[in-house]
């Protein structure tokens, strides 16, 4: 999927579509997606936008293979690049309906808290043995 066509093409192959169905869906004729598919042409902006609107994807993905994000309150402007396996599970995502899409949410939101949890709390055990072994070493010399 290095090219605009191979994406298309993608896209297309993953809905279980034919050229000639994609073609009839966004108004154009079968031979078209056919020259987008094999790189003989590359799609009009008015194209490209009808295939992004079918397939709910972003241009930034149809044209160059990377989803852009855009920047959250107060934060700059962040670029990421999304594997096909991430691409699938996003647009997974947006099929579902509201309330499964929040449970999804809910529960990726909780496997990340426990993650972040057990990730600090292995730090402050490795950080607390360290500081009982020398608040030992302090003792001994006290005594000794």
């Amino acid at each position: 999927m290095e090219t605009i066509g191979g994406r298309i093409k993608f896209l297309r192959k993953k809905e279980g579509l034919t050229s000639e169905e994609l073609a009839e869906r966004i108004g154009l004729k079968k031979a078209s997606i056919s020259s987008y598919e094999n790189d003989r042409y590359d799609p009009s902006a008015k194209t490209i936008i009808s295939i992004c609107q079918e397939f709910n994807i972003s241009a930034d993905w149809l044209l160059m293979g990377k989803e852009s994000i855009g920047p959250q309150a107060g934060e700059s402007s962040i670029n990421f690049e999304i594997s096909p396996e991430e691409y699938d599970l996003i647009v997974k995502l947006r099929a579902l309906d509201a309330y499964n899409q929040s449970e999804v949410v809910e529960l990726i939101n909780k496997k990340y808290d426990y993650f972040i949890k057990t990730k600090q709390a292995g730090r402050s055990t490795s950080t607390s043995s360290r500081l009982g072994a020398n608040d030992e070493n302090a003792a001994t010399s006290e005594t000794a």
